[in-house]
């Protein structure tokens, strides 16, 4: 009996302690800080397919401050943009024949702030043929033989739309492809489709592409956190098949 009038004693006293409550309203929200002006600035570095810088040509690359003002790189570069506000920006760099690149959270106060971009060059080689062994799970892809090293990636939906934009892939896998080489294999756990939400026996497309080496022009999209590859080439192998 005293052991349960205690226990009813402690339970009382908790209560009586609790720091919960009824919400109280909320307060003013405060005055915005203040706006700096200044420089976003920075260099854009480019490399080749196989991952070795270029310095030729760089005043060709256009870069752009959150799609309302572009600029182009000079013959070193370097770009510049003045008379800025503070804020959060988007920052992106294009070049013909290279991969686009964006940064979507480039954070600027006051003075001046250097960002760097870079972009990879959009390959030449490609996969010339695609199978997947659903006993060994892996994908196959074939290659014209190269002297230097090379990378490549597939891309896996559950949809026959399968590329390399975030609405076009569940998974992907890269993988490098070795100098001379004209095959290589990529390893597809089961798990990692299972933990994507396949079954077994469901249609299961996978796309490859030739990438990059070192691909610098692959970027996050931090809204919905995939990233997108715009070195990519321009064809690809597209294969059906179902999950083990």
């Amino acid at each position: 009996m005293k052991n349960i009038l205690l226990v009813s004693m402690l339970t009382v006293l908790l209560s009586a302690c609790s720091k919960e409550g009824p919400t109280g309203p909320a307060g003013p929200t405060g005055p915005a800080g203040p706006t700096y002006y200044g420089v976003i600035a920075g260099h854009i570095t480019s490399f080749d397919q196989y991952g070795s810088p270029v310095f030729t040509n760089l005043s060709k690359a256009a870069v752009s401050l959150s799609g309302s003002v572009s600029v182009y790189a000079d013959s070193n570069g370097y770009f510049y943009f003045t008379n800025d506000s503070t804020g959060m920006y988007v920052l992106s760099a294009s070049d013909s024949g290279f991969g686009a690149d964006t940064l979507d959270n480039v954070a600027f106060i006051n003075d001046t702030l250097f960002q760097d971009i870079a972009l990879s060059a959009i390959p030449s080689y490609f996969p010339i043929s695609i199978s997947y062994d659903t006993v060994g799970n892996a994908v196959t892809l074939g290659w014209i033989a190269d002297t230097r090293m090379r990378a490549c990636i597939v891309f896996i939906n559950n949809d026959s739309a399968v590329y390399n934009r975030p609405s076009g892939y569940l998974l992907n896998y890269e993988s490098a492809i070795p100098a001379g080489s004209t095959s290589v294999s990529i390893n597809v756990p089961v798990q990692d489709l299972l933990n994507a939400g396949f079954v077994p026996g469901q249609s299961l497309y996978f796309r490859a592409y030739g990438i990059a080496v070192n691909d610098a022009s692959v970027f996050e999209n931090h809204r919905i956190g995939k990233k997108i590859w715009n070195a990519v080439s321009d064809s690809s192998m597209w294969l059906n098949s179902i999950v083990p």
